[in-house]
């Protein structure tokens, strides 16, 4: 399976987003750092390389974001991301555009 790229990634998750997100689940900056690298890169080599740390360095981190986010995975984590931007998005005056096409139809089934 191909890496993730930029291209491959939804446009709405910028930098933006994940300050927002990051500062939403508390994270520190590194912690948002490597949470960010998590979402869009596949390999820790790559992540670790990327953050100038040593692979082991990155897996103590992981293990404590897990901790911290209360998640036991990869995926948990990013379905945790995408469920604070999903709320984050659905805040009465959020900065960030809805996702929803039906959004300024007021038929945003995410505002229910």
């Amino acid at each position: 399976m191909a890496e993730p790229t930029s291209a491959m990634l939804p446009r709405f998750l910028d930098q933006q987003a994940f300050d927002l997100l990051r500062a939403r689940l508390r994270l520190s900056r590194r912690e948002g750092q490597i949470v960010e690298c998590i979402f869009r890169e596949a390999k820790e080599a790559t992540i670790a390389r990327r953050l100038d740390m040593s692979p082991h360095t990155l897996r103590t981190h992981v293990e404590r974001l897990y901790h911290k986010l209360r998640v036991t995975s990869r995926v948990e984590l990013v379905i945790r991301l995408y469920e604070s931007f999903l709320s984050l998005i659905c805040e009465p005056g959020s900065p960030l555009s809805p996702v929803c096409s039906q959004n300024t139809a007021g038929r945003c089934p995410l505002r229910r």
